[in-house]
C-alpha cells in the first residue's frame, strides 16, 4: 500500500484533488514550516524575511516605492517579539509602515501594505512575508503537504510566491479571499546551501489578509525509473508499463481496465490501424507523444455509453521507495474541445491528482506519490470531461525515486548521481 492519506479539494481555474503525503520512511524531510517554527530563535536553515524599502529604518521608511519581490538582495530579516516575526519586533504589530501587520505565526501570518495602500509613507509595492530555507544538502527536493487557507474577509486575496536563489519563480498563484489551495510542486536537484523563498503577498491591498499554511521540502537522491516518449514501444509495452483503458467500468478500479492493443506504432482499443474503433472507445489511443480518451458521459454512441472513458498509462515499479512524478506535462491539441480530466493514483487508492482542465490548456502535473512497495502500479489517464470532441493531447513524465541523502563519506558519490540525472533530463519537447 502506498503510504498517502486523502488531504483536500481545491478549486481554483481547475477542479483539482490533492493528497497530502505521511512522513517517508525512505527519503528525508529537508525541512517543515509548522513542525520547524520557532517564535524566539530562528530554527536551524530558516530565516523569515519581508521585501523591506531599501532606505528602512527599523520603523519606517522613507521612500517606499523600492525594493520588489523575487531579488533576496531587497529582504530584511524579521525581528521576534516572542510569540511571532514582526518587522519591528512590536508586539501590537501596527507600527513599521510599509511592513504594518506583517507577520509570521506558527500557522501562518499576514503580509504587509498593498501596492495599491500608499499609507503616509507612500508605498507602491506588495510587501511580502517570506519564508526562506536554505539547503543543507544536495537533494532533489519536492515542495508538498502544502496549502494555504483564507478565512473569507479582504477585498483581495493573497499570492503565494516562490523562487529559489535570485531566480524566477517556479511557483505564482492566488488564494481567493475564502480560498484553500495547495502549492505543491517538484523544485528540482538543488544544491547544499541554495535558498527557497516561499513569499507570501497581499495582491495589492493587505486588508484581512490574515493567512494559515504549512509546506514542508521533502526528497533525497533521485533517480528515474521510467519515461512515458523514452520508454514507448509501439509493438510491445516495455517492461513495467500497460497501456490501457476503462473499457468495464469507472475510473479508479483496475478490475475495469482493459489493455489497448498495438497496430504496430499505437495503441487503441481492437488493435487496427486507423480510428474510430468500436463504441465506446471509438478514438481512445495512446501514441508515442500522447494520445485520446474515448467517448464521455454524456455521448451515448451505439452502447448507450454513460462514463467517461479514459486512455490509461501504467508503470508498475519494482523496489520500495518514495516515488514522484517529474519533469510532466500536458497540451490540449483542440482548442475547440471542452478540455479533459486527469487522473492519477496508486493501485485502486484514492485519487492523488484530479484534474479537469480546459480546452487549450498547457501545465505540468509533478506530484509526490508517497512511498510504495515494489509491484504498486501507479496509473495516469487522461478522460473527455463528459465530451471526447477534439480531445487529442500531447504529454510527457517521468516516474522518479528518491533514496535517502547519502552520509557524508559518501555525499560526492550523491553529487555526481545527481549531475548524471540533471544531464539526461528532457527538454521539453516542442508540440506541432
Amino acid at each position: 500500500m502506498n503510504n498517502i492519506a486523502r488531504y483536500r479539494s481545491v478549486s481554483a481555474t481547475s477542479a483539482c484533488v490533492v493528497t497530502m503525503m505521511a512522513s517517508s520512511v525512505f527519503a528525508v524531510t529537508f525541512g517543515d514550516y509548522r513542525d520547524d517554527f520557532d517564535a524566539t530563535v530562528l530554527p536551524a536553515n530558516w530565516q523569515y524575511l519581508w521585501n523591506a524599502p531599501a532606505d528602512w529604518t527599523g520603523s519606517s521608511s522613507a521612500d517606499a516605492t523600492t525594493n520588489p519581490i523575487g531579488d533576496p538582495a531587497n529582504y530584511t530579516s524579521l525581528v521576534s517579539n516572542g510569540s511571532a516575526w514582526t518587522v519591528d519586533g512590536d508586539t501590537n504589530n501596527t507600527n513599521g509602515s510599509p511592513g504594518r501587520f506583517l507577520k509570521f505565526t506558527p500557522t501562518g501570518g499576514h503580509p504587509g501594505r498593498g501596492s495599491t495602500q500608499a499609507g503616509t509613507e507612500g508605498n507602491t509595492l506588495d510587501r511580502y512575508a517570506v519564508a526562506a530555507f536554505t539547503m543543507p544538502t544536495a537533494g532533489g527536493v519536492y515542495l508538498t503537504d502544502s496549502f494555504i487557507s483564507r478565512g473569507g474577509a479582504g477585498a483581495t486575496g493573497d499570492q503565494v510566491l516562490v523562487h529559489i536563489n535570485n531566480n524566477a519563480p517556479v511557483i505564482d498563484t492566488i488564494v481567493a479571499p475564502d480560498g484553500n489551495i495547495s502549492f505543491d510542486k517538484y523544485l528540482g536537484n538543488l544544491n547544499a546551501g541554495d535558498v527557497i523563498y516561499v513569499a507570501f503577498g497581499p495582491d495589492t491591498n493587505a486588508g484581512s489578509d490574515t493567512f494559515q499554511t504549512d509546506f514542508a521540502f521533502v526528497g533525497g537522491t533521485p533517480t528515474a525509473v521510467a519515461d512515458y516518449r523514452d520508454d514507448f514501444n509501439g509493438g510491445a509495452p516495455a517492461a513495467g508499463w500497460q497501456y490501457l483503458w476503462n473499457n468495464s467500468g469507472v475510473i479508479g478500479d483496475p478490475a475495469n481496465y482493459t489493455p489497448l492493443l498495438s497496430t504496430g506504432t499505437v495503441y487503441d482499443n481492437d488493435g487496427v490501424p486507423g480510428v474510430p474503433g468500436p463504441d465506446p472507445g471509438r478514438f481512445v489511443n495512446l501514441t508515442a507523444s500522447g494520445g485520446h480518451p474515448g467517448l464521455g458521459s454524456t455521448q451515448a454512441g451505439s452502447t448507450g455509453n454513460s462514463i467517461d472513458r479514459y486512455a490509461i498509462a501504467a508503470v508498475t515499479v519494482d523496489a520500495t521507495g518514495l516515488y514522484g512524478i517529474t519533469d510532466s506535462f500536458l497540451d490540449t491539441l483542440g482548442p475547440q474541445g471542452n478540455g479533459g480530466t486527469l487522473f492519477i493514483n496508486v493501485n485502486d487508492g484514492a485519487p492523488i491528482l484530479m484534474q479537469t482542465f480546459g480546452s487549450g490548456v498547457n501545465f505540468d502535473f509533478d506530484v509526490l506519490l508517497g512511498d510504495l512497495n515494489a509491484g504498486d502500479t501507479i496509473y495516469l489517464a487522461v478522460g473527455p470531461n463528459g465530451n471526447a470532441g477534439s480531445d487529442s493531447f500531447a504529454w510527457d513524465f517521468t516516474i522518479t525515486r528518491f533514496d535517502a541523502v547519502p552520509e557524508p563519506a559518501t555525499a560526492m558519490l550523491g553529487v555526481l548521481a545527481l549531475a548524471a540525472v540533471a544531464s539526461s533530463t528532457r527538454r521539453r519537447r516542442a508540440v506541432g
